[in-house]
């Protein structure tokens, strides 16, 4: 009965969880929140070292460009808008 009612729980948790991709985004306190809903944003994003002199072998120089990009792109990692 215990696993149904933490299963029942993660569900509501994941159905109440809403991407959102709309614009402008503002700061409340500590959080980033989105103007149109007021509810908190949680920003993802990729660190790619490529712009600055290679110091170390970071594989990176193993593929294209364009393949990266396509990559990071496919994930949802950045908004083009």
């Amino acid at each position: 009965m215990a696993r149904l009612a933490i299963l029942l729980l993660i569900l509501i948790a994941v159905h109440h969880v809403n991407p959102t991709t709309s614009l402008p985004l503002s700061t409340n306190s500590r959080w980033i929140v989105d103007d149109q809903t007021d509810r908190r944003v949680k920003l993802a994003c990729v660190n790619w070292p490529s712009h600055l002199e290679p110091v170390f072998a970071e594989g990176l120089s193993k593929r294209s460009m364009d393949s990266i990009a396509e990559q990071i792109v496919s994930v949802d990692t950045i908004f083009f808008g």
